[in-house]
């Protein structure tokens, strides 16, 4: 798949090219950008970086429009060269003639495409080992550079994070990925676009048609390609030689204001190009069709390879070298100039030499320098073809924030979200557009106004047509009149002059920048024209009391841009806000909050954006000798925090995210998590960050989600890890975590959670430790599933003969219980804590002979001494043989010999295993003496027959009645269940319900209460326990008779491996994916079509539902059928009705309802099997469905017992 070589991205600043760099790589690890692309960002090269911080705006008599001004920053604004006369600046206090001397301005997109250009092939060289400039690692490689403009230019204003990448409540938009599988679509509320990804849509729609070669492409405008132009795919189009540039058809309220291009129409080539020219002259001059569009340069172009060397040469070309880096090093002068016109229009047929000599040129501009530049160039590019790619679309560009505005509310051609990645929980309807916010409290939004990465708590207004952009959390009375933009900007805090000595606040210095939506921020004061939040500077000054000269230094231009109106807050100080915020009020403020705003420390727009030393040096001593408690530090330079507005943006973007996930885990809610975790990661959220978040959550979430909660942590861990650190299912019994596992053991789920926390910090130092801590949280979350089941009533009933039991008096006697096998029919895993009690499941199941017989069978005898004795099969084997506690104390490991037997011992409560007292021998004595014990089996390990609980049943009958106990059915099973989770096992009540009873069965769990289990272990009643139920499903005999005629038993040869599929079905069960709740609800849908069949006696129907249960078995368990299990599958399909492997799948078992008869069924199979490799262990048995369950007799010994 075609995808880019190289992703380059200018940048005004450094600060903003490691942001843009991190956020390239995010839309990276989302799938926008192809994982095999090479990111860059590249910062604009300065010849001085504080030569570019003063003023623009020198000129008391008018105002400059220098290029960071212009209204389309699509191209570079030149200016004429009539008017291009260098004026010396006036004097200003504290910098220096020269620097200011050479005046603030923008490098150009040209001079910034050769110094980027230049950059690239110099990463790439240096990535393939050169220790030169390899110009050939260009070659049959796609290049993108996207062109970024500075901060000054954005709307709303001032816009920190630019307008490329913030943004926009567009729905309807379809982004093209060059990975779909990573794209990510969990937000609050809609997903946001912003212009950036629309670019970069864009252009992968074009990649796979594109040849070698260059791509340039400015991200100020946003461009909606009509997906369905043949052009956007037409290899043809995309493959000439020289310059392309992508041209679009636009109505003349967009070609007056923009570039536009003359176009030969047999050729497809640009023959001139014109910009911002009238309508009439652009109409007299041929730009106009008879459709009365215009062809607009859209500001992307791609140079073909040959092209792209050509440009490449020039880095060492004088004077076009001075645009790179390595020029400015050398000393030499920098050459400014644009794409267009200064390389473009070189290209163009209708333009010559002198004319294209005579073109504007950038303001304060050395023309000899330009001159010799623009030579170079012709020479480079003349007799290059320009071609115009024609796509159909919509060009929208912004360019201030009542464009922003109508924009989303009064563009029919763009669907527009009012719910954009926020989170709303406020006492009143919110009406206006919310994006990337958190809005909470008793407050108001009118429908024409946009909150954007703002915090608004308590009481709050925004009025109609205004724009909050970035507030954090004011805690007073916060109201946004109508038409105003209120936007508050970080500062740099290492930089500010003025430091509180004894301030302890951690809070970064900000400043809130109120503006008026129609505010004109290059209009001088005194102008007619010109505004301060909506009114004029005259009632302004009027009604507040201030002069100019508290707002502007000496001999700087008395523009808004420049007016140091905005407070620098370095605190949360309430009073400070209101002496922000009084701007908007057309009346006159309190003298208080005058005073406050005289007595602060100021900023103006230019002194945000870089554009100006903060306050002069006197002020600064003036205001420190005032307030005694503050530092003067040195002179620096004062301006928005870039890095700090990012960081915000994407604090906040995590914070909607983490209320979300609280509420969801919080209230139980069927939605996954996992999408958000994976978003954290690729976001670059740190890992401790998403830890501490889920940390909280957790502790404030009811004890019955804990169980979750500790999942997702796990989730948490491993996604980070991404794969690095081994496998997650594995042991989790490290003695590091005892103290936390203690904790959860005895109910204390809050000290537990903490204490988890506590022991993880010291795991997290690398991926192999961060998935071992990810087992144990996984291994807490087992405590906390044993603490739920354990709920479940086991109350053990004294036998008494007066009621029919068989008592066992002699000590010599033995009880022998057998119990069938079961086979599971439908809704198994809903059987499965912690599914069943969370969720409720239903299972339909059978108990059956296997070979004619009861293949579980335990025999036991109580002995008088104080032992316990434990055989497997016969008193022939090597017993395992328990005479003090510690030998009971392997039980919770099920490799351990008697595991099981030592779980069902315990779980009777006969002994205290914890007991520092009294020893075992003490506590059997005091119970009458020990037990011998023969477990026995006929079927093979990993059967998936149920075989380790049916025995737990039949292990627990015995016991229990030697020591003159028994168990109801119900409890039985409840016990069976204990059990299982005491051995670490985790299985569900669907083996012994199947088999304690005999027969068809349908049985059910009840839902665990909305009770607290810390309510349910005390006993506060049955509402607080889960209890498994069953009836008999009457099938008739006839119907039994038939089933068991076409029934039958396949053994695969491969050993099932259930708690490897189990961990993974309850991993995936907690992080509840839509695929794993919606087959859950098939499973349970199932049971009812099975239930159904069974009672019809249709064969046809139950072996149909069997198939239908295997296939959402092997959704629910990723794993479940290997290969092997599959060629099985395949050889039997045309014979059967339907079949599944019993229980988890895996191995073990596949039960099948047959055409035939079972015995022509089995002959034709095993001839089937002898022709395939591979298949030589498969096995056939008998199977039939049996009306008896657990039974038991009494064996008088014949033996006398050895004392």
């Amino acid at each position: 798949m075609a995808f880019w070589d190289a992703i380059a991205v200018t940048a005004p600043k450094n600060e903003h090219a490691q942001e843009f760099l991190r956020e390239l790589q995010t839309r990276q690890n989302e799938g926008l950008i192809s994982k095999s692309t090479f990111l860059i960002s590249i910062p604009d090269p300065l010849q001085d970086e504080d030569s570019f911080r003063n003023i623009g705006l020198v000129n008391q008599q008018g105002v400059r429009k220098d290029s960071g001004d212009r209204e389309n920053s699509d191209i570079d604004e030149p200016q004429s060269p009539s008017n291009n006369v260098q004026q010396p600046p006036p004097p200003i206090v504290g910098i220096e003639k020269d620097k200011l001397a050479q005046g603030f301005a923008k490098l150009g997109s040209g001079t910034s495409t050769i110094n980027s250009l230049f950059v690239i092939c110099e990463k790439l060289s240096a990535l393939s080992g050169k220790s030169y400039l390899d110009v050939d690692v260009l070659k049959d490689k796609r290049i993108l550079l996207l062109l970024i403009g500075g901060i000054y230019q954005h709307a709303p204003l001032v816009n920190m994070c630019t307008k490329s990448f913030s943004m926009l409540p567009m729905i309807g938009v379809n982004l093209n990925y060059d990975d779909p599988s990573r794209a990510v679509d969990t937000y609050v509320g809609d997903p946001p676009v912003y212009s950036i990804d629309i670019l970069l849509s864009n252009l992968n729609v074009i990649i796979p048609h594109l040849q070698p070669g260059f791509m340039v492409a400015s991200t100020e405008s946003m461009i909606l390609f009509d997906q369905n132009d043949a052009n956007l795919k037409d290899d043809q189009v995309w493959r000439k030689p020289g310059v392309s540039v992508i041209t679009m058809d636009v109505d003349s309220d967009c070609y007056k204001n923009h570039g536009v291009c003359k176009i030969d129409k047999e050729t497809n080539q640009i023959i001139e190009m014109s910009y911002k020219k009238p309508a009439e002259y652009l109409e007299k001059s041929g730009f106009i069709d008879e459709n009365g569009k215009a062809s607009l340069y859209t500001a992307i172009l791609f140079f073909c390879q040959k092209s792209a060397e050509k440009l490449l040469y020039l880095y060492n070309t004088p004077p076009i070298s001075s645009c790179t880096y390595l020029g400015i090093d050398s000393g030499t002068q920098m050459l400014k100039f644009g794409v267009y016109p200064d390389i473009l229009c070189t290209m163009t047929k209708n333009e010559t030499l002198d004319s294209y000599l005579n073109l504007p040129t950038f303001h304060n501009c050395n023309r000899n320098l330009v001159d010799k530049g623009r030579r170079v160039l012709w020479n480079t590019f003349r007799g290059i073809p320009i071609n115009s790619i024609k796509i159909k679309g919509e060009f929208i560009y912004l360019k201030n924030s009542e464009d922003f505005l109508n924009l989303v509310y009064y563009n029919k051609n763009v669907k527009v979200s009012k719910r954009v990645h926020s989170y709303i929980d406020c006492k009143k309807p919110i009406e206006g557009i919310i994006m990337n916010s958190i809005l909470t409290g008793n407050g108001s939004v009118e429908k024409t106004s946009i909150v954007y990465s703002s915090v608004l708590t308590g009481n709050w207004s925004v009025g109609s047509n205004s724009i909050v952009l970035g507030v954090k959390g004011v805690s007073f009375g916060f109201e946004i009149l109508d038409n105003m933009i209120v936007n508050e900007i970080r500062l740099k805090s290492d930089k500010i002059k003025l430091m509180a000595m004894d301030s302890q606040s951690n809070t970064e210095p900000k400043a809130l920048v109120v503006l008026g939506i129609h505010d004109d921020l290059n209009c001088l004061f005194d102008d007619p024209n010109a505004t301060i939040a909506n009114r004029s500077w005259s009632e302004f000054f009027l009604h507040s009391g201030i002069s100019p000269d508290e707002l502007w230094p000496k001999c700087v231009s008395k523009v808004l841009r420049t007016a140091r109106l905005f407070p620098i807050i370095t605190c949360d100080d309430e009073k400070l806000v209101e002496a922000s915020l009084w701007i908007q009020s057309h009346g006159s403020p309190s003298l208080s909050v005058v005073g406050r705003w005289r007595s602060s420390k100021r900023v103006s727009i230019a002194d945000i954006i870089g554009e100006s030393h903060l306050l002069d040096y006197s002020q600064l001593e003036s205001v420190a000798e005032k307030k005694k408690s503050l530092k003067l530090m040195s002179k620096q330079i004062i301006e928005g925090n870039i890095e700090a507005e990012f960081r915000w943006r994407r604090a906040l973007s995590f914070k909607v995210d983490s209320l979300q996930v609280e509420k969801t885990l919080t209230q139980g809610e069927d939605v996954s998590i996992l999408p958000f975790l994976h978003k954290w990661a690729d976001s670059g959220i740190p890992i401790r960050e998403v830890l501490d978040t889920l940390d909280r959550i957790a502790l404030s979430s009811p004890i019955k989600y804990t169980g979750r909660l500790l999942s997702c942590i796990s989730d948490a861990l491993a996604i980070y890890v991404n794969h690095k650190g081994g496998l997650r299912s594995g042991p989790a019994k490290n003695s590091a975590w005892d103290k936390a596992f203690s904790y959860f053991r005895s109910h204390d789920e809050r000290k537990g959670l903490l204490a988890l926390a506590k022991e993880r910090e010291k795991w997290l130092d690398s991926y192999e430790n961060m998935i071992r801590a990810a087992r144990h949280y996984e291994g807490a979350g087992q405590l906390v599933i044993k603490n739920i089941v354990d709920t479940c009533k086991t109350v053990l009933i004294p036998l008494c003969a007066d009621n029919g039991d068989q008592v066992i008096l002699p000590n010599k006697d033995w009880i022998e219980v057998k119990i069938p096998a079961r086979i599971d029919l439908a809704g198994g895993w809903t059987d499965t804590p912690p599914i069943c009690y969370e969720h409720g499941g239903i299972v339909i199941n059978a108990s059956v002979k296997v070979n004619g017989e009861f293949p579980v069978k335990v025999t036991a005898r109580k002995v008088s001494d104080p032992k316990i004795t434990i055989y497997f099969d016969s008193v022939e084997s090597d017993p395992v043989i328990c005479t003090t506690l510690l030998d009971l104390s392997d039980y919770n490991q099920p490799l351990a010999p008697g595991a099981l037997v030592k779980c069902c011992f315990l779980q009777l409560g006969f002994i205290d295993i914890n007991s520092t007292k009294a020893s075992l021998e003490a506590q059997l004595k005091k119970l009458g003496g020990g037990f011998e014990l023969i477990s026995s089996s006929s079927l093979p390990t990993g059967s998936g027959l149920g075989t380790s609980s049916i025995l737990a049943a039949a292990l627990l009958f015995a016991i229990a009645h030697i020591y003159g106990y028994k168990y109801t059915d119900q409890h039985l099973i409840h016990a069976v269940l204990k059990v299982e989770q005491m051995l670490t096992a985790g299985g569900g009540w669907n083996d012994p319900a199947g088999a304690v009873e005999g027969g068809f069965k349908e049985a059910k769990c009840s839902k665990f209460s909305d009770q607290q289990q810390s309510a349910a272990s005390n006993g506060s009643g049955s509402n607080g326990s889960i209890t498994v139920t069953y009836d008999k499903i009457p099938v008739s005999r006839e119907s039994t008779d038939m089933i068991n005629r076409h029934l039958v038993l396949i053994y695969t040869g491969r050993t099932r491996l259930a708690r490897d599929l189990l961990q993974d079905v309850i991993r995936r069960w907690y992080s509840r994916t839509t695929e794993i709740l919606s087959v859950t609800e098939n499973l349970l849908a199932n049971t009812v079509d099975m239930k159904k069949a069974l009672l019809d006696g249709d064969l046809a129907s139950i072996g149909k539902y069997l198939s239908v249960y295997w296939k959402d078995k092997k959704c629910m368990a990723i794993g479940a059928e290997p290969t092997r299990i599959t060629e099985i599958f395949s050889l039997i399909n045309d014979h059967v009705y339907g079949s599944s492997l019993t229980g988890a799948g895996g191995g073990g078992f596949l039960i099948a309802v047959c055409k035939e008869d079972k015995d022509i069924f089995k002959s034709k199979m095993k001839t089937a099997i002898e022709q395939v490799d591979g298949l030589e262990d498969i096995r056939f048995y008998d199977c039939e469905v049996c009306l008896d369950g657990l039974n038991f007799k009494i064996i008088k010994s014949t033996e006398e017992q050895v004392d």
